[in-house]
């Protein structure tokens, strides 16, 4: 079957964390590592203001040249970083 397409999800991966997280990514060939990943999850932060740590929602779509990423105080619910640009101009801040 040539259009058959494979999501793999991971849940509460990596991290033991009470808060849980997602993780979904499409592969196809011609992309090495996946084609969209999605990732939806708690993270501690280390900013004294946010002691209930933030909510992150990060789509990296390679077929469409997308990176859509959302960062939300845990608590109130206020967005904090809402970044959405092609994702061959993204620079990752872990670079």
């Amino acid at each position: 079957m040539d259009n058959e397409v494979k999501f793999k999800v991971n849940v509460g991966d990596g991290v033991i964390s009470p808060h849980g997280g997602l993780r979904v990514r499409k592969k196809l060939k011609g992309f090495s590592k996946f084609a969209i990943e999605i990732i939806q999850s708690w993270f501690p932060s280390g900013d004294p203001k946010l002691k209930k740590g933030v909510n992150q929602e990060r789509i990296i779509d390679r077929e469409k040249d997308e990176y859509h990423e959302t960062v939300k105080d845990a608590m109130t619910g206020e967005v904090i970083r809402d970044i959405y640009e092609p994702l061959s101009e993204h620079k990752s801040s872990q670079e």
